[in-house]
């Protein structure tokens, strides 16, 4: 997957999908008997933003602001 994610080649169309369909599913995995507490959910959207910070080849300290790569990503919440 990392090799996907991290792929200049593919577009990001092909990183949402995969996204999506693969990484997804197997983070929120039997999520229906957790019991999310805000530092579960604050671990679980940063990796999800280290995510699409990958899927689009940025840093942090590049200092591109979350918003807007959600925007570029329109990746499915994993909340």
């Amino acid at each position: 997957m990392k090799k996907i994610m991290k792929s200049k080649e593919l577009g990001i169309r092909i990183k949402q999908k995969t996204f999506d369909t693969c990484i997804l599913p197997c983070i929120t995995y039997g999520c229906e008997t957790w019991a999310l507490t805000q530092s579960h959910r604050d671990k679980l959207t940063r990796c999800q933003r280290a995510m699409e910070r990958s899927m689009l080849g940025l840093k942090l300290k590049d200092k591109v602001r979350s918003t807007d790569i959600r925007r570029k990503t329109k990746l499915t919440d994993i909340l």
